[in-house]
């Protein structure tokens, strides 16, 4: 009895080893639904308090009001950094913030004042999507404001994509954009527009103030309104980048005292300026100003496959281009005689190496060409893009290739033969790393 009750044990204790062996290499698939954000009450610039919800449980609090994007802000700028929004509608604060000149109407007092989303203190890390809605009639009028623009400070990892800032007026000190006064690490400023009023004193954007990380990005942006500097480090979309912007344009006017660009104001250590473009007047009162960058600084400074068809004047160091170059200008374009200095002398790609002089460009860096030949199919050809509008099967009618969208795990999304003529692009001239997924046959 007691040898067939030690074999039945002993039987039962090899089966269970058995299924423990055969559990050991089965994996464990965890069922995870989307996290819905819990509800936040808030109280906001007016005294009321207002309830931001996550109605479809994806994880995105939903933004439909003025009073709305308020409260997000007020939450963000408590600490609550890495919460993510999107917009459900076009939003408007204050109507008639400028006038039809672009001017600020009347002195300010009416407006409902705006406070930026995240700051130096509490930057903000989550992801903003504007679903292609619109904010009207922001208004921030403080000399001594740094980090100002719908977006004040987004940190590290933080996103803001598809949004315009439109009718707008933002003046202040330091670190002053539309979007985004500054953005830092591995961040993303991706398909936004301003088309507001944006004025300081340095790290002044139409888009973005500061881009100061080698890691952050702006993307498929560009910039209609009026950007005024007092003193240095202007441009277009970005005051200063010492990352990388891709895909932007800029056809407002832009005008400080130095390093002032159409594109960029100063193209830091490590920038990079790819397949952008400038239309806008650009007027420095002093040096460095150039039509697509002000100053392209050492350290590996690149601005590849730019042109410039705006006006650019400015005492010294002017260029069709850059106004002053230390790093890499390559593969770019400007129409003849768009740039003249102090004793309007015309000057050439970049200024700094053709002063004084009206008979050569930079070799390999620059070339002048007329306006025929930069509205034609030509510089498709010789830049390799163009922004226009229309699209089939990814390219559209003025031979720019529909950019790729990166999603949330990192991958650009390519569904069609632009897309992917785009990413070989992005590869060989931006980011080698990059990550891709075919969400379509081709």
């Amino acid at each position: 009895m007691k040898t067939k009750t030690n074999r039945k044990l002993r039987k039962i204790l090899s089966i269970a080893l058995c299924l423990a062996l055969v559990m050991s290499y089965v994996p464990i698939v965890s069922i995870t639904a989307s996290a819905e954000a819990t509800d936040i009450t808030v109280t906001i610039d007016t005294g009321a308090s207002v309830t931001l919800r996550d109605a479809d449980g994806d994880d995105y609090y939903d933004i439909g009001t003025a009073d709305e994007l308020y409260a997000f802000a007020a939450e963000v700028n408590s600490g609550n950094t890495s919460i993510n929004g999107e917009l459900t509608a076009d939003i408007v604060v204050n109507e008639n913030v400028l006038t039809e000149t672009g001017e600020l109407n009347g002195d300010g007092s009416n407006f409902r004042v705006w406070t930026p989303i995240g700051n130096g203190s509490n930057q903000y890390t989550g992801t903003f999507d504007g679903g292609r809605h619109t904010v009207r009639g922001l208004y921030l009028n403080n000399i001594w404001a740094y980090y100002v623009g719908l977006f004040g400070y987004v940190g590290d990892g933080g996103k803001v994509q598809n949004v315009g800032v439109i009718a707008s007026y933002f003046n202040a000190y330091d670190n002053v954009g539309g979007v985004a006064g500054c953005i830092d690490e591995h961040s993303t400023v991706e398909n936004c527009h301003n088309t507001s009023s944006v004025s300081g004193n340095y790290a002044v954007g139409g888009v973005v103030g500061s881009n100061s990380s080698g890691y952050s990005m702006v993307t498929n942006c560009y910039n209609t309104g009026t950007v005024t500097g007092n003193y240095k480090s202007v441009g277009g979309i970005v005051g200063v980048n010492y990352g990388t912007i891709t895909n932007c344009y800029n056809t407002g006017t832009v005008t400080s005292n130095y390093n002032v660009g159409g594109v960029v104001g100063i193209n830091g250590k490590r920038g990079k300026v790819n397949n952008c473009y400038n239309t806008g007047t650009i007027i420095g009162n002093d040096y460095n100003v150039g039509g697509v960058v002000g100053s392209n600084g050492s350290g590996n400074g690149m601005v590849n496959n730019c042109y410039n068809t705006g006006s650019v004047s400015g005492n010294y160091n002017v260029g069709g281009v850059a106004g002053y170059n230390e790093g890499t200008v390559m593969n770019s374009y400007y129409l003849n005689g768009c740039a003249t200095d102090g004793n309007n002398v015309t000057q050439f790609g970049v200024g700094n190496e053709t002063v004084g002089s009206t008979t050569a460009d930079v070799t390999g860096q620059t070339d002048s060409k007329s306006a025929d030949w930069l509205a034609s199919e030509e510089l498709c050809a010789a830049v390799g893009y163009h922004q226009g509008a229309g699209a089939t099967n990814g390219f559209c009618d003025l031979c720019i290739y529909e950019s790729a969208i990166l999603n949330e795990d990192g991958y650009y999304e390519i569904s069609n033969a632009g897309q992917l003529f785009w990413f070989g692009n992005y590869i060989n001239t931006v980011d080698r790393t990059a990550n891709a997924v075919l969400t379509a046959d081709i």
